[in-house]
């Protein structure tokens, strides 16, 4: 095990099992302290430059009275937070064009290459689709098209934070652990999307003007929301399903109760079970 790359040797040949032995584990923990330093550098570097976009995002789109107070009185204030991100994001870039030429191919992990990559169109689009004079006016359509683009650039840049944090030996195991109980909880909803579909589309039919809860069930698009609220216990009884309001009567309660013994009871208590399994596997 003289050889650096003796451990990603390993993992590449598919020999995840030796990665347990005692020889193995002592060279892992002599890696970890040899770029333990570097690594913690790159995640500062990349927290500092989040907290940036973060601040150039939130200014950008100043929906709180302080912020439009302080872009009315110094309005390059969005250009030079933008000039930061780009300094901050530059060897960032750099970093990660040059970890996929020299990291072995078998090693490479395609989901956090393709995250990064689509950060970076993300991040280019919410740059290009902003105007950063007052004299010039985009259309309304490319206005909501740079709000769609923050929002998402904002989220991937702290996803990748997260995904980061994964490479911390103390720390794997949680994320680890979270990754695993999504992975499969994914799984399991869409076993029961169809389930799903049926009840959202059944309270769109019967539920769709009851005033006195603004009309959620309206739309085919906001039911399905409304009934993922309620699957988290938030069914609003008092002002969805009393008789008074509802003008289906049979049919409305019938269904609620197939879906109160469904969803929020047998299907909620199986994602419960099932995080605790998971959980128990991945230790």
């Amino acid at each position: 095990f003289s050889n650096p790359n003796a451990v990603e040797a390993l993992l590449a040949d598919g020999h995840r099992e030796l990665f347990f032995h005692p020889v193995v584990e002592a060279q892992t923990c002599l890696k970890w302290q040899n770029t333990r330093t570097i690594f913690l550098s790159f995640l500062t570097w990349n927290i500092l430059f989040t907290i940036l976009l973060s601040l150039l995002v939130i200014l950008d789109h100043s929906h709180h009275q302080a912020i439009k107070t302080v872009l009315d009185n110094f309005y390059p204030s969005i250009v030079i937070m933008l000039v930061l991100s780009i300094m901050f994001y530059v060897p960032i870039i750099i970093i990660e064009i040059t970890s996929v030429f020299t990291t072995n191919r078998k090693l490479l992990s395609k989901p956090k290459i393709l995250l990064q990559s689509l950060h970076l169109l993300l991040f280019l689009s919410m740059t290009l689709t902003r105007p950063y004079s007052g004299h010039i006016i985009y259309s309304p359509a490319v206005v909501r098209l740079h709000s769609h683009l923050s929002a998402w650039t904002l989220l991937m840049a702290w996803t990748k934070i997260f995904i980061i944090i994964q490479d911390i030996p103390a720390i794997t195991v949680y994320v680890q652990i979270f990754l695993n109980v999504f992975c499969d909880i994914l799984k399991f909803l869409l076993v029961m999307i169809s389930l799903l579909i049926g009840f959202c589309l059944s309270f769109h039919i019967i539920l769709p003007y009851n005033t006195e809860d603004n009309q959620r069930f309206k739309s085919p698009t906001n039911s399905f929301f409304k009934m993922i609220s309620m699957m988290k216990g938030e069914i609003s009884f008092d002002t969805t399903f009393t008789e008074s309001l509802i003008e289906v009567e049979g049919t409305t309660q019938l269904i609620f109760l197939l879906f109160f013994l469904t969803i929020n009871i047998v299907m909620i208590n199986i994602l419960i079970g099932l995080t605790i399994t998971t959980i128990q596997d991945t230790r």
